[in-house]
């Protein structure tokens, strides 16, 4: 058993310290992380980790490469998904998640107890964009469509994806940089945002970051239209840059406002924090989503 003191200053009224005892037990036993994002446009994909202590010695995250990750399509078996040697990413080649199935992912590794999540691919979303450029700014003006039978969860996201490229030092070496994403801050202006502007053809103020969730509590039964803006777009070295509009579950939307309901400077015991996941028997989120891609 180790403890950990926490000596705070109460000077203010009586100008004397006040000592509390907080009792913490370290090591915290690692737990396998299961996350991952499903789509139809892509095979079936997670990653698979090791977390590490908040508190006591500070470790790097681990990916877990001698895991059986196994999948079921509603049910079926999908068989195996194999190690990619990247990232601690598994997949299963050939197998593109479908629109209305849920799937299941069970993890099982040597040392820590079994885990599994699962996650249900929502239906596609009927939007149309029309898409003008100014320089190196993009404007894209949309209309969403929801026929607002249940409450639906959607999510807009900017990045820029960089190809791999070859480099020659000042001493004429060459170095090889990876493919890599980077993820892009784009601002919103929609009726159906609350921190957005409610007049499109005002001024307002825009709400934005490289990831927006919103829901269609305030949306129209018919169009929904809204802009969205990207400033200095990088086009060099084969740069692309893409924006992506999809439908997302409940489970992300709420991940989200936990994950930032608090901030890591608020103080010792502002992290770990409660964040909201899926996943049984560890920690993560496995979820899905099902959209429209832009290439700007």
């Amino acid at each position: 058993m180790k403890y950990l003191f926490l000596v705070i200053s109460l000077s203010l009224f009586f100008g004397c310290d006040f000592e509390q005892v907080v009792d913490i037990k370290i090591p915290l036993k690692p737990q396998l992380v299961l996350n991952g994002a499903l789509n139809p446009d892509s095979s079936l994909i997670i990653q698979l980790s090791q977390n590490t202590n908040s508190v006591g010695e500070h470790k790097m995250p681990e990916f877990v490469p001698n895991a059986t990750v196994t999948a079921w399509e509603d049910g079926k078996s999908l068989g195996n998904l194999k190690w990619t040697g990247v990232e601690g990413r598994y997949r299963l080649e050939n197998v593109y998640p479908e629109t209305g199935k849920t799937y299941r992912i069970k993890a099982s590794a040597t040392g820590f107890p079994d885990i599994e999540a699962e996650t249900t691919i929502p239906k596609p979303i009927d939007i149309s964009a029309h898409i003008t450029m100014q320089g190196q700014d993009a404007t894209l003006k949309l209309v969403l469509r929801d026929a607002q039978e249940e409450i639906n969860y959607y999510m807009l996201t900017a990045y820029a994806y960089h190809p791999k490229t070859t480099t020659i030092g000042p001493n004429g070496g060459a170095r090889t940089l990876p493919a890599s994403i980077q993820w892009l801050n784009c601002s919103i202006k929609a009726s159906f945002l609350p921190a957005s502007s409610f007049e499109l053809e005002g001024v307002g103020q825009y709400c934005g970051g490289f990831r927006v969730l919103f829901t269609d509590v305030l949306m129209k039964a018919t169009e929904n239209p809204f802009e969205v803006f990207l400033s200095d777009i990088n086009r060099a070295n084969g740069v692309k840059t893409y924006v992506v509009v999809a439908a997302i579950p409940k489970v992300l939307l709420n991940y989200e406002a936990t994950m930032y309901s608090g901030g890591s400077n608020l103080g010792l015991f502002s992290e770990p924090i409660n964040v909201i996941g899926n996943v049984k028997g560890g920690l993560g989120l496995l979820v899905s989503y099902n959209g429209v891609r832009y290439d700007i």
